[in-house]
């Protein structure tokens, strides 16, 4: 199974966000200076030492996301509010401001009352620049209306650009739920140990094999119980850590017979037990795959670094193609491995139930 990560996409998003905005700040150094608003560069280039002391902070050090991310509204609210104060609104900062409302709500916070913060002071610090301006353009310049349609750009572009980075996270994110949710089922329907299904998930598929017989969607239906032989033996003389070995080698050799057929399921049934069920198989056949099986489970070579044996395995059987009672075809199916057991061990019983 696949290791399952923590689900959550906020610390990559700050991190394109500071990126961002220290190549905004540095693209604006450059188009101030060349368009001739040198009062602008103090400020620009100071914003721009900043954004490179966050940006050392998130990117190096990978911490102070949260507050990069309060940093980043504030850094951009005050660029805007300054510009519009000293230019007018006739050069598009204040569409900005707008744009920061919206991406307030695209970004990752443990709580709703953080972008409804951020988004009050934002509304407000507009209509307190919409009240000082006047809509009315301080500083005329050639270059405004060029400046005024780069904003407008800068603005779709990157609320496009936040949108693509929140799908692409959110589809992330959802992959990564739904690995998680594949992991706990697995979890609660695999034994720890050999990887086999458990004895709740094997109930629930005998439930519904025996719904399919009922309703006539196959034709017959086997349940066999394996027992390892001198199970408790093998534990006292090599220890419990050798016995645990031995199941997950009895367990692989089960795994290669029938995991991969669709009509057939093995479990872990409890202890040294294992169950496995065949539906549509004929009477024959499943004797005869049980048969295959105990043949190389016997052929076995159980070892550690200190310790070398093999191992046999009884097995016992019921068989029938006709509906019949879960409990009814475990308990035969028991009775066989019994008898197995009483006759010698490491051979298979069966009865065929009719």
């Amino acid at each position: 199974m696949k290791e399952i990560r923590r689900v959550d996409n906020f610390e990559y998003i700050i991190k394109v966000t500071v990126v961002i905005i220290g190549l905004v700040h540095l693209i604006y150094t450059i188009s101030f200076a060349l368009t001739g608003l040198y009062f602008l560069l103090p400020s620009s280039i100071i914003q721009i030492l900043i954004s490179l002391i966050v940006a050392y902070i998130v990117l190096v050090k990978n911490k102070g996301h949260a507050i990069a991310t309060i940093y980043a509204h504030l850094d951009i609210l005050f660029s805007c509010c300054y510009c519009t104060y000293y230019l007018g609104w006739g050069y598009g900062f204040t569409m900005i401001i707008v744009l920061l409302l919206s991406l307030a709500y695209l970004q990752n916070f443990n709580t709703f009352l953080v972008p409804i913060g951020i988004g009050l002071v934002e509304a407000t610090a507009f209509f307190v620049m919409l009240y000082i301006t006047k809509d009315t353009p301080n500083y005329p310049n050639p270059f405004m209306p060029y400046i005024n349609i780069a904003n407008f750009l800068f603005m779709v572009v990157t609320l496009l650009v936040y949108i693509w980075l929140n799908d692409r996270e959110n589809a992330k994110i959802i992959k990564q739920l739904d690995d998680r949710k594949e992991f706990l089922q697995y979890k609660a329907e695999n034994d720890y140990l050999t990887t086999l299904l458990n004895r709740r998930a094997m109930n629930e598929i005998l439930d519904n094999v025996l719904e399919k017989l009922k309703n006539k969607e196959i034709n017959s239906l086997a349940v066999a119980i394996g027992d390892i032989d001198n199970f408790k033996h093998l534990n006292d003389t090599y220890g419990h850590n050798f016995g645990d070995l031995a199941l997950k080698e009895v367990a692989r050799v089960f795994k290669n017979e029938y995991e991969n057929n669709e009509n057939t399921y093995v479990a872990r049934w409890g202890g040294e037990e294992f169950l496995i069920l065949f539906s549509n198989y004929s009477y024959n056949d499943s004797l005869h795959s049980l048969e295959k099986s105990r043949k190389l489970i016997e052929k076995l070579q159980i070892k550690d670094e200190l310790n070398k044996t093999s191992v046999t395995i009884s097995i016992g059987m019921s068989y029938s193609i006709n509906l019949i009672n879960k409990d009814v075809l475990i308990t035969k199916a028991d009775a066989a491995l019994y008898n197995a057991k009483d006759s010698g061990k490491n051979r298979v019983k069966s009865v065929n139930l009719g």
